[in-house]
């Protein structure tokens, strides 16, 4: 709907995109004041307008094997994540601990939509591998207050990120909030959140591609662990398909990758389902997303 007048913000130029900041947003539409921060910068911001030039498999990812100097920023799982150097009018600069990704504040609702298809309708429990700035889990969170989420990511700069984002929006359902590599056994047992055939839903976001092949086997064992029977495994990004990309330009990007690090790069959907197999996953079906992007979908 229009916005409602008055709005304390100045008339924008003709040549300028005008974006109200979400302060000013939560100030005067009442319809907002309970959106999530995420659900509101995909409504409105400028990066949310679909082209070819700039998608969401475009700039996504952190790769396990550490940072690459020919990145601008640090890249991480749900996109890059802006530091003050690289922030900019469509891109604001850090909150404190709370970092930003673009491509998150895209791909949050349409997410959203399928997640809310996937988990149970009362209660249930929900596990975040790679979750990055928290953008995705606190919206996640709010929108689904029945379910109980964990949420984890390998780095500590994530970790504080995603304690913000839950702290802002209020959400108490987020148990635990906890560093974990996907390239490791962890210890479950000393993980008391993480008790075998728990969780109704495990998902992640934009791991497979920016990450060594090792992080996709080890989301798929953890699922296959901590997922009760019949419990989802829901992993979202661009992927290969008949062992080839589904655009030109997620191929370049593709080859960006595998020259950046080797052990990066798109995955086969072929060899995930294959690998699922092989760990009691049953793969279901590959929902087409927007920008060139998949869910992939397992049963335990």
């Amino acid at each position: 709907p229009p916005l409602p007048s008055p709005l304390p913000l100045s008339p924008p130029s003709s040549s300028m995109l005008f974006v109200p900041s979400i302060s000013a947003l939560r100030v005067s539409m009442p319809h907002a004041r309970h959106a999530c921060v995420s659900c509101l910068h995909q409504r409105f911001s400028p990066l949310n307008r679909r082209s070819p030039l700039f998608s969401d498999s475009s700039l996504q990812g952190r790769g396990r094997a550490g940072t690459n100097a020919n990145f601008r920023t640090r890249v991480f799982m749900n996109g890059p994540i802006l530091d003050a150097s690289s922030s900019s009018p469509s891109n604001p600069p850090p909150d404190g601990d709370k970092l930003f990704s673009a491509p998150a504040s895209r791909n949050v609702s349409p997410i959203l939509d399928v997640m809310k298809t996937l988990v149970p309708q009362g209660e249930g429990k929900v596990l975040a591998v790679a979750e990055g700035s928290g953008q995705h889990v606190s919206c996640f969170a709010k929108n689904l207050p029945l379910l109980k989420f964990v949420a984890t990511d390998l780095d500590s700069k994530a970790v504080a990120s995603i304690r913000a984002y839950v702290k802002e929006e209020g959400v108490s359902n987020v148990l635990a909030i906890e560093q974990l590599d996907m390239t490791a056994v962890p210890h479950w047992e000393e993980k008391s959140w993480a008790s075998s055939s728990s969780f109704d839903l495990v998902y992640a976001v934009n791991l497979t591609h920016i990450s060594p092949w090792a992080a996709s086997l080890g989301l798929l064992a953890t699922a296959a662990r901590l997922l009760r029977e019949g419990g989802v495994l829901m992993i979202y990004g661009p992927f290969k398909v008949d062992g080839k990309c589904t655009t030109e330009s997620n191929e370049e990007f593709d080859k960006k990758l595998r020259s950046q690090n080797s052990e990066w790069g798109y995955r086969d959907i072929d060899d995930l389902k294959a690998a699922g197999s092989e760990r009691g996953l049953k793969f279901v079906r590959a929902e087409s997303m927007p920008a060139n992007n998949f869910i992939l979908i397992f049963n335990k």
